[in-house]
């Protein structure tokens, strides 16, 4: 029983395996098949524990995709279950998450705005990007974000699609600042 375990449980698919035998002759195996939350590198899926596997037995469907270096599965996958979880609580989502090879992250959201979040500080940034977006007004215009970089220490810089000519945005902010003060 256990080397068949053993062998079943070799398939990258499989999350685990449990067998027993019943009498002489009968032997009763059931196996689960490893649950997919994201794809991974193109190539395969991720589990929730960041366990990368190949499997022709499963569809994916409206996955979100996570990129990163080798050996870096785990580390990728804690961190877009707390980017997610973060996100989620002002309707938004991660379409794609990516860890390059110096240790920098960057997320697209659904609406396809890229979310530059560097490599330190992750946490305070995912919360000041979440506060311009609730209280700064930022969410009713994302229609017209191409990408927001919130690396700067005490803000975020928003690169617009469209001309900020174009944009309906108050053409006398420094006079509305100056005044409240």
């Amino acid at each position: 029983i256990d080397e068949i375990k053993q062998l079943l449980e070799a398939a990258d698919w499989v999350h685990h395996v449990e067998g027993s035998g019943r009498g002489p002759d009968q032997l009763v195996i059931s196996s689960v098949d490893e649950t997919p939350v994201a794809y991974w590198n193109d190539d395969a899926f991720v589990s929730r524990e960041g366990k990368v596997f190949i499997s022709g037995h499963q569809n994916g469907g409206d996955l979100a995709q996570l990129y990163g270096p080798v050996g870096k599965e785990r580390a990728v996958m804690q961190q877009y279950q707390q980017l997610n979880n973060a996100l989620l609580k002002s309707g938004q989502q991660i379409e794609v998450l990516n860890l390059d090879e110096r240790g920098s992250w960057l997320f697209t959201d659904a609406s396809g705005v890229k979310v530059l979040l560097g490599k330190e500080h992750i946490t305070e940034r995912i919360q000041r990007y979440l506060k311009v977006l609730d209280d700064g007004g930022l969410e009713s215009r994302m229609d017209n974000v191409l990408s927001i970089d919130t690396r700067y220490v005490n803000g975020i810089a928003v690169r617009w699609k469209l001309p900020e000519k174009e944009l309906d945005i108050a053409k006398n902010y420094k006079s509305q600042r100056e005044f409240s003060l």
